[in-house]
C-alpha cells in the first residue's frame, strides 16, 4: 500500500487484533521517512518509540477536538516542509 498509494498521515493504535503497530514503525521508516506517523494507543509510549513519530496521544486523555487539531496540524506542517524540500 505505500508503494502504491499516496498517503498524507498514518494514524497508527498500538494494539491491533493481529499485533502490535510497533511493528509497522520500522517499515514505515523504510518505504516512507517523510510519512508522518502520529500513534494514538490506550497508553502511553516510551521516549525512544515517541521520538520515532509525529506526535504521541493517548485515546482516554484525547478529545476528538485534540484530535482533529494534531491531524490538521501534522498534515499542514508535513505539506509545508514537502512544498521547501
Amino acid at each position: 500500500m505505500l508503494a502504491g498509494e499516496h498517503i498524507d498521515l498514518v494514524i497508527l493504535d498500538l494494539g491491533l487484533p493481529d499485533g502490535s503497530g510497533l511493528l509497522l514503525l520500522p517499515e514505515l521508516a523504510e518505504n516512507a521517512p517523510d510519512l508522518p506517523v502520529v500513534l494514538f494507543s490506550a497508553a502511553d509510549v516510551d521516549a525512544k518509540t515517541a521520538s520515532g513519530v509525529t506526535a504521541t496521544l493517548v485515546k482516554s486523555k484525547t478529545t476528538n477536538d485534540i484530535l482533529i487539531d494534531t491531524i490538521h496540524k501534522t498534515i499542514t506542517s508535513h505539506a509545508g516542509l514537502a512544498k521547501e524540500a
